[in-house]
């Protein structure tokens, strides 16, 4: 079972363990986003790229409807 998306357990974490994270790589999930910005405003976001890649190999909306 995965855990839940909310930022709860980011949050149990000490204020000197959040305050040391300076990067967080996430997929692309509205949800991961913003629950990482409320628990560690301070930390830079980072797409890891394999979620990066699978964006850009998914076929455009112009491209399956048959437009050029």
């Amino acid at each position: 079972m995965r855990p839940p998306r909310r930022g709860h357990r980011l949050a149990d974490r000490d204020q000197a363990w959040r305050d040391a994270v300076r990067y967080v790589a996430i997929d692309m999930c509205t949800i991961f986003k913003s629950a990482i910005r409320r628990v560690l405003p301070e930390a830079a976001l980072v797409v890891d790229h394999f979620h990066l890649v699978q964006l850009a190999n998914r076929p455009s909306p112009r491209s399956a409807a048959g437009s050029p």
